[in-house]
């Protein structure tokens, strides 16, 4: 999602006294599956967490860039968001691969 469209809309579920606000298709529909069967979507977060995301333990005191981090996922899963990073100045001089 555009920084600027998230910041428009967060400012006016601010101003309408909001208590929060989901901004994405995807992210209301994870809101909408954690309603209707919470035990299936924890289970399936948890498969994700497992298939996806590093394992525990960390690197120590060492430091990486989060374009480092990724686990398995493929560049084009984060081609948006390394985008993004990079128009906002947020890739502290490292390129994302790919």
């Amino acid at each position: 999602m555009n920084a600027e469209r998230a910041a428009r809309q967060i400012l006016d579920a601010c101003a309408r006294g909001d208590a929060e606000v989901v901004l994405t298709v995807p992210a209301k529909l994870a809101v909408l599956a954690q309603a209707v069967m919470p035990n299936v979507t924890a289970k399936l977060l948890e498969w994700a967490d497992r298939l996806i995301l590093p394992d525990p333990g960390g690197i120590g005191k060492r430091s990486l860039p989060g374009s480092e981090s990724r686990g398995v996922l493929p560049d084009w899963v984060t081609a948006h968001t390394d985008r993004a990073a990079e128009e906002n100045n947020e890739t502290k001089g490292e390129r994302a691969p790919g």
